[in-house]
């Protein structure tokens, strides 16, 4: 289908490590996305979904499960009602490796519209597991207006980033879904990630106004990063962040412009090098005037889109090859 009529809202990929002994991050992540279906299908009144996998009964079922009986993922455009398709894949000693769940439901504010989530779960020799999901919304009807390119990230993602059986990580970051708030405690931690050339995640830092005030370009990109990078806040009306910021940037081997100055926000991609130009050219940023001639949220988004991983997510499709 044309681009005119679908559009990538959101993409991530994550690790999920289990928080204490005993836990198994795979069932985890696949619990909390069978819940986050359930609370959807509780608006559809006599919801076989419910039915069938909600309180506490979706395991075992949930591992190879289907509603309608014939769905097997992938579009669908039967009727208004939502669809859900899970398969798993089992390992030489019956244990669930990969499961994959895809939910296709319509729009509840435009009829001509769908929305479908991926969500693919895959069992890591380090004993984590790699979560990849991905939400796409689309027109059913090729007359009807096309969609905004906005993104949105579905709540199951944040969901699965705050789950308190698991720690989620990209690499050897740990993942937010919260505004992270820098402290004279962390100012040096996250200045010492910005250049960690094993770091995988990037990382956007927003500096306040001289008001000391949250900028809205922050809130927003929480809103739409969740799962693909981390947001970060300095507060520029503290003289101890505001100078050691600007001390760690301020070298001879960094452009003026990319040292971080009051209202500016800069998006910092993997294998910075503050001694090397070539990958400092890598690095996106804005100044205050610049990050406020946009509305906050279209302003965020356009960070979101730049920041979109380029990977397909799996499906079930894939499992039964």
């Amino acid at each position: 289908m044309s681009d005119r009529y679908t559009s990538l809202k959101h993409r991530s990929s994550f690790c999920l490590y289990p928080a204490t002994e005993g836990v198994d991050p795979l069932t985890e992540a696949a619990k909390t996305v069978v819940e986050w279906v359930v609370v959807k299908e509780g608006s559809y009144g006599g919801s076989p979904v419910v039915d069938d996998l909600g309180d506490g009964r979706a395991f075992p079922t949930a591992w190879d499960y289907a509603s309608p009986e014939d769905y097997r993922g992938g579009d669908y455009d039967a009727d208004r009602w939502p669809a859900l398709a899970c398969a798993s894949r089992r390992d030489e000693g019956g244990r669930v490796c990969a499961w994959a769940a895809e939910y296709d439901e319509p729009d509840s504010a435009y009829r001509n519209r769908r929305w479908h989530t991926t969500v693919f779960l895959q069992r890591e020799e380090d004993g984590s597991c790699r979560v990849s999901t991905e939400s796409v919304c689309r027109v059913i009807e090729f007359y009807a207006d096309p969609i905004p390119p906005t993104t949105a990230v579905p709540w199951v993602v944040r969901s699965l980033v705050d789950l308190p059986t698991c720690v989620a990580r990209v690499g050897g970051t740990r993942l937010s879904s919260k505004l992270e708030v820098l402290t004279p405690q962390t100012i040096n931690g996250f200045l010492d990630a910005v250049c960690d050339l094993d770091r995988t995640l990037p990382l956007v830092l927003c500096c306040s106004g001289f008001n000391g005030k949250v900028p809205d370009q922050a809130k927003e990109a929480v809103r739409r990063l969740t799962g693909i990078a981390n947001v970060y806040e300095v507060d520029w009306t503290s003289e101890m962040l505001r100078e050691r910021t600007i001390a760690f940037f301020d070298r001879p081997s960094v452009p003026e412009e990319l040292v971080p100055t009051r209202g500016s926000v800069h998006v910092y991609r993997r294998g910075i090098d503050l001694y090397d130009d070539r990958t400092l050219r890598a690095h996106d940023f804005w100044t205050y005037t610049q990050a406020n001639e946009e509305r906050p949220n279209k302003f965020a988004d356009g960070i979101a889109r730049r920041l979109l991983p380029p990977q397909r997510v799996p499906g079930i499709a894939d499992l039964r090859d």
